[in-house]
């Protein structure tokens, strides 16, 4: 039988409930936490990674306490909703206080630091900025590779393109050389590795023993791809994709994009193809169902299929309804 969001929802509050049970000084700390497991920055012969796991550890309690919060708001428990936002509030809270110094420094001078503050909502504003920079200048040191784990590596893409980072998060997606994605594909990789070097160019393996060939973790950085690059999305605000956002984001030279995502109201599909400079973007929402179309910042339009777009947020943006549409634009220069 299938089950609805409901039915798991005591289950999600049991753990958050759990997590809040074990908190000491304002941290989550409960045994030991694996943390950015084999992140490149470990040290020799470790598989921990150099990110402390009291900030991993803290982040998510952070994360699951927001998502439950919005879980009871979308199923209508008032009670519960205030709550668990106040609990993520003081976990965010207690994350600054923490892993900030007073001159807005994070004091885990990681890429995974950085990705889990920014991604998760848990840089102080009046920091953002700074933790940004720092991000781009720990990239930058690494000669634009990651030396992320399993943590910190699924966000770096988002990390970077939700703070207008785009370029670097497509060059970071596109690498070629050790380590990257691009590198297992080019070693024949038909699935994510475990491993960056999980088989090296000479044929030989990271390991014959902690080694999968198929490992969730890096290739969790497809969830970027979907929601970012092709941009399908929901709408905040809204459960099992009765409402999507369609945003597409062209760029790292690719010339076109292609996704589609089945929900429990049918499928949502997107395609961008950039030729000559034109964008076109074709977009298909299913029967009883709503959307809207976001383009890009500075998209001057050329088709839009009847649609009538409004600027919000800085982006040409229509509401629509069931149907497949068809608009093009160029950007401003």
């Amino acid at each position: 039988p299938t089950r609805r969001s409901s039915d798991l929802y005591p289950s999600m509050k049991r753990w958050v409930d759990f997590m809040r049970a074990n908190t000491k000084n304002g941290l989550f700390d409960f045994k030991m936490q694996l943390g950015d497991w084999v992140a490149l920055d470990a040290e020799p012969g470790s598989y921990f990674g150099a990110t402390p796991t009291a900030l991993t550890s803290q982040a998510y309690y952070a994360l699951s306490a927001q998502l439950l919060a919005l879980a009871a708001e979308v199923l209508g428990n008032r009670q519960d909703a205030e709550l668990y936002a106040g609990v993520h509030r003081q976990a965010a809270q207690d994350f600054a206080a923490n892993f900030f110094t007073l001159d807005g420094a994070m004091t885990a001078q990681t890429q995974t630091a950085h990705i889990l503050a920014l991604r998760f909502g848990l840089t102080p504003q009046k920091w953002k900025q700074k933790t940004i920079q720092r991000l781009l200048e720990l990239l930058e040191q690494q000669n634009g590779h990651l030396v992320t784990g399993f943590l910190g590596t699924p966000y770096f893409c988002a990390a970077l393109s939700q703070n207008g980072c785009w370029q670097q998060a497509y060059d970071l997606m596109l690498k070629k050389d050790y380590p990257g994605w691009l590198y297992q594909v080019l070693q024949g990789g038909t699935t994510v590795w475990e491993h960056w070097d999980g088989r090296r160019p000479d044929g030989t393996m990271w390991s014959a023993g902690m080694n999968s060939f198929n490992h969730y973790a890096y290739g969790a950085v497809g969830a970027w791809l979907y929601g970012e690059c092709a941009g399908i999305g929901q709408q905040p605000g809204t459960a099992g994709f009765c409402a999507a956002r369609l945003a597409p984001r062209p760029g790292g030279g690719l010339r076109w994009a292609q996704a589609w995502h089945q929900t429990p109201f049918g499928r949502y599909a997107l395609q961008w193809q950039v030729d000559d400079g034109k964008i076109t973007v074709t977009a298909a929402i299913p029967p009883n169902a709503a959307a809207k179309i976001c383009l890009e910042p500075g998209a001057k339009l050329l088709e839009t299929d009847g649609l009538t777009f409004a600027e919000q947020n800085g982006c040409p943006t229509a509401q629509v309804g069931s149907g497949q549409y068809q608009v093009s634009y160029t950007m401003e220069q």
